[in-house]
């Protein structure tokens, strides 16, 4: 199934995040704030390493199976360390 992307111009956004709260994010991340990935979370994949498109805004992603995420990154470490 092919994901349909978010579009600015015609879809009201759906989850209230905007390049703010991505920083902040960020900044706790970088401080050490310690998070462990689960159904239910949504992450920041920043730097684009997933390679199927979002549907939402702003390279967000919920998730709702871990083991899918799994599949990309291979590991908790590595989705810990990639995604915000």
């Amino acid at each position: 199934m092919k994901a349909t992307p978010f579009n600015p111009k015609a879809d009201l956004a759906p989850i209230p995040f905007d390049s703010r709260h991505c920083r902040v994010a960020l900044q706790l991340k970088e401080a050490g704030l310690v998070w462990q990935p689960h159904a239910g979370c949504f992450v920041w994949d920043r730097d684009r390493h997933i390679p199927v498109p979002s549907p939402f805004p702003g390279q967000i992603y919920f998730v709702l199976n871990v083991e899918r995420f799994l599949g990309i990154f291979e590991s908790v470490d590595n989705m810990k360390e990639k995604l915000v």
